[in-house]
């Protein structure tokens, strides 16, 4: 059994984390432009077929309720490691548990415009052959643990609010009244003002090329500190990419 706190290596290079080593770009970026391109386009597009709104919560629901249900972890580690690996690569990932967030912190490509676009569809997917999970339909999985998700990255970053989203969609195609996706309508963040009033995504972002911040709003995310604890420590035997795998829960 892994224990929180204590990481798990491919190699003990002892290295400390390395300097900031670079800046993460503003919501100005060429990604956050797409980002919210797309999500416009989105909205027009339910306006236009208000069905597909209805078909893409469903799409959602079916994730959080079936066999990814109870794979958060699993899948957000994949992708950090797949991120690693599709550098060419080796490098870290850290994951940090807290009361009111889960992060999880990579080196390796940050996330771009594929990736970004992978996560506002939903099979569409960037993995290629030798990729298990880099923002497939698992992704969506998050749904199940939180409302709130961001995507520092370093090329730009943005975020989704399921509440948010709502009302937006909800603008644009008035008297619909039934279930809408939480993970299609995105927004941008400024990582550098978050980082100013969030220690952890600070700390993190100093030396990862990608945060992922997740906000713990539903009852299954008590649960993640279970989760943590038993990660299997063997994930590192078919990742031999990931130098390092730290996991921290914070009380």
């Amino acid at each position: 059994m892994l224990l929180p706190g204590d990481p798990i290596s491919n190699a003990s290079s002892g290295r400390e984390a390395p300097e900031d080593s670079g800046r993460w770009l503003g919501p100005d970026s060429a990604l956050i432009e797409f980002v919210l391109r797309e999500s416009e386009t989105r909205l027009e597009g339910y306006r236009l077929n208000p069905g597909d709104i209805e078909e893409h919560a469903a799409i959602e629901q079916s994730v959080i309720g079936g066999g990814y249900g109870h794979r958060q972890l699993f899948e957000l580690i994949q992708n950090a490691a797949d991120a690693i690996r599709a550098a060419g690569s080796t490098g870290r990932v850290e994951l940090r548990l807290t009361p009111e967030s889960l992060y999880i912190a990579n080196e390796g490509s940050p996330v771009d415009e594929e990736g970004a676009d992978s996560i506002l569809r939903s099979h569409l997917s960037t993995k290629r052959s030798h990729e298990i999970g880099h923002f497939g339909l698992g992704f969506k999985s998050v749904l199940g643990i939180s409302e709130r998700i961001a995507v520092f990255s370093r090329l730009g970053s943005f975020g989704f609010d399921t509440t948010a989203a709502r009302a937006r969609i909800l603008a644009s195609v008035p008297g619909y009244a039934k279930p809408t996706p939480g993970l299609r309508i995105a927004h941008a963040l400024d990582a550098e003002a978050e980082r100013a009033r969030d220690p952890i995504l600070d700390e993190l972002a100093g030396w990862a090329s990608t945060v992922i911040r997740l906000s713990r709003d539903h009852p299954r995310a008590k649960e993640l500190g279970r989760d943590l604890a038993g990660f299997p420590a063997e994930f590192l035997l078919f990742s031999p990419h990931v130098t390092s795998l730290q996991m921290e829960e914070r009380a």
